[in-house]
């Protein structure tokens, strides 16, 4: 999508609350959205809760209004967010399992010669007498 972003208002309500207004529009790039769709016109208002010493944002709250957009520029607009974020989320799939696979065989390479008190008592463990090659 092409893009032309605009800042329509930006408003301080405090010290740690900030207002930004802006829209941001575009043609979609599949051929078939963007002749009978139109332009995709996004209306955002973003709020921040900013730290009043660091001016950090703590907390950021957007809100997207589509309805300048037509139906089928809309319809554009939703499916290739869905897309994105589905492949997007089987990303993060695929690195959080490599993320526990590699966090579950280096605890099974840590202690492998101190073993917990079969009496229970948690303060104790043996010792393994082998020695390892």
């Amino acid at each position: 999508m092409l893009l032309c972003q605009t800042v329509q208002e930006m408003s301080m309500q405090s010290t740690s609350n900030l207002t930004i207004k802006w829209a941001f529009r575009g043609k979609p790039k599949n051929p078939f959205f963007a002749t009978i769709g139109g332009d995709v016109i996004v209306r955002v208002e973003s709020q921040f809760v900013l730290n009043q010493i660091s001016g950090q944002v703590l907390e950021q709250v957007d809100s997207w209004d589509l309805s300048a957009s037509s139906f089928p520029a809309q319809t554009y607009f939703w499916l290739s967010r869905r897309v994105y974020s589905t492949v997007q989320s089987g990303k993060d799939t695929i690195e959080a399992a490599k993320s526990t696979a590699s966090k579950l065989s280096t605890k099974e390479d840590q202690n492998l010669e101190a073993y917990l008190d079969p009496s229970g008592d948690p303060t104790k463990v043996h010792q393994s007498n082998c020695a390892t090659t």
